[in-house]
């Protein structure tokens, strides 16, 4: 029987937990991460975002800051 993909839930740290959404295609805590603060801001918005991922069936969650600008994420 093969595994489910993972899937993971993010919200920005400034959000309550509530407001998580999916991030369709994210392979890892640090992708999802990336891709939801993509998703986030402006395209021409370079800025950092504080952002929390959530495995909703571990329950296992990780904060990075996102640097929109290049692309990279760091631990918060």
């Amino acid at each position: 029987m093969a595994q489910a993909a993972p899937q993971f839930y993010a919200h920005a740290s400034s959000e309550g937990s509530s407001r998580g959404h999916l991030v369709k295609d994210a392979t890892s805590f640090e992708d999802a991460a990336i891709r939801f603060a993509e998703d986030r801001l402006d395209a021409a918005e370079d800025g950092d975002l504080r952002v929390i991922v959530r495995d909703p069936a571990t329950g296992e969650q990780h904060c990075f800051c996102v640097d929109v600008g290049d692309g990279e994420a760091e631990p918060c």
